[in-house]
């Protein structure tokens, strides 16, 4: 994905040679209506975060916005006319009206037109950009406050709280401020915030000075940070060794997307782990149940299909190693789920009343945005 470095440079190369310009507008795969555009003057480009903001105005000086994201793999390319020929995902082709006419032709996720207050609720949606000179931290600091049950690691990704971090930057900036990406928002004090900010500006600007994502400090590269190659140029990202200490680096997922760590040079405190982390320490890393319910009360990782069905056999019988089991208290789970023909078997349901067990309760546990779902064995009594 086109992450906010990357949107900022567009927008750079995009206001010098595009703003105050007439333009010619045509949608190329006619997904865009670009008639609301055609013959206007580009009076502004400006980016926040991985969104980009085309203003343009007609002869009655009416205002236009044209609102893009990239999404994963979205170009805004210039070039002199004629150009390429456009292709089917080319969403808008804009020609400068001018001796020697450029052409600009976009591809991307989110192509929107609208008015002014369009870019104004896209702006008060997105949080601070650590790029921009208008960007306010306090902002970023109130937003983790206010969820204390969140992990870092899930709140960089959330383009309300922050603007323009992407998964990549995302394990880089958390790895250079020595914060473990699950380390609960109510854990992070004000001298962490204030490393988590600082590193997200150098490390934003490095890329949008350069047009790479290159993280790791000039002192510790083997070499000029130019002549760096793939994973060279980062700490853990997509690496199997933490360049710093060599030591084995971890990943998981946290809102989705791969989260990469060094749990050497990024301690997480025991207390403030999520399940996730225990798991993972105890290399289950695609199952918590286990955790969640206690030693041996789950199987570890997902079972297979003749597995699941032999499971689900054995929870309603009234001898099985399922039923015998004595979990924590379902107080907080949701209504008691029974056996799907449990009123044509009156037998097995008088001999689970006599074992003290009538059916399971479910209840969905979350960790780290994704919902889990854990069984427990209620009591008839």
């Amino acid at each position: 994905m086109v992450e906010g470095h990357g949107v900022h440079r567009v927008a750079a190369r995009h206001r010098k040679s595009m703003v105050g310009k007439l333009v010619d507008a045509t949608s190329p795969n006619g997904r865009v209506d670009a008639s609301k555009i055609h013959g206007s003057r580009v009076v502004g480009v400006e980016a926040i975060g991985k969104n980009l903001f085309y203003t343009f105005q007609n002869d009655a000086e009416h205002t236009t916005v044209l609102h893009i994201h990239f999404g994963m793999a979205g170009r805004f390319t210039i070039g002199k006319a004629p150009g390429p020929d456009p292709r089917s995902t080319t969403r808008i082709q804009l020609v400068t009206r001018e001796e020697t006419p450029l052409v600009a032709q976009l591809t991307a996720m989110t192509c929107v037109l609208g008015g002014e207050e369009l870019y104004k609720e896209k702006k008060e949606r997105l949080g601070p950009d650590p790029l921009r000179d208008d960007a306010d931290k306090e902002r970023f600091w109130s937003f983790i406050q206010r969820r204390p049950k969140r992990s870092i690691g899930y709140l960089l990704m959330d383009q309300a709280a922050i603007a323009g971090v992407g998964n990549t930057y995302r394990s880089e900036i958390l790895f250079c401020a020595g914060i473990h990406p699950d380390k609960k928002a109510a854990d992070i004090t004000r001298a962490e915030f204030e490393s988590l900010w600082n590193n997200s500006v150098e490390l934003l600007q490095r890329g949008f000075q350069s047009g790479y994502i290159i993280t790791i400090n000039p002192v510790e590269a083997a070499g000029p940070l130019a002549a760096l190659k793939g994973g060279e140029k980062r700490y853990v990202y997509n690496r199997e060794t933490c360049k710093r200490c060599h030591k084995p680096v971890v990943s998981w997922s946290i809102s989705n997307r791969t989260v990469y760590a060094c749990e050497s040079c990024q301690q997480l405190d025991e207390k403030a782990q999520f399940p996730a982390a225990i798991a993972r320490r105890d290399n289950d890393p695609h199952n918590t149940a286990a955790w969640l319910l206690g030693e041996n009360k789950a199987a570890a990782g997902r079972p297979k299909k003749h597995t699941r069905k032999r499971e689900n056999r054995q929870k309603f019988e009234p001898n099985s190693e399922v039923t015998r089991d004595r979990t924590l208290s379902a107080a907080r789970t949701k209504p008691m789920k029974r056996a799907k023909d449990m009123d044509a078997r009156p037998t097995q349901k008088e001999q689970l009343k006599q074992n003290g067990r009538l059916g399971f309760r479910e209840r969905k546990v979350k960790q780290n945005g994704a919902a889990r779902k854990v069984q427990h064995v209620i009591s008839a009594k």
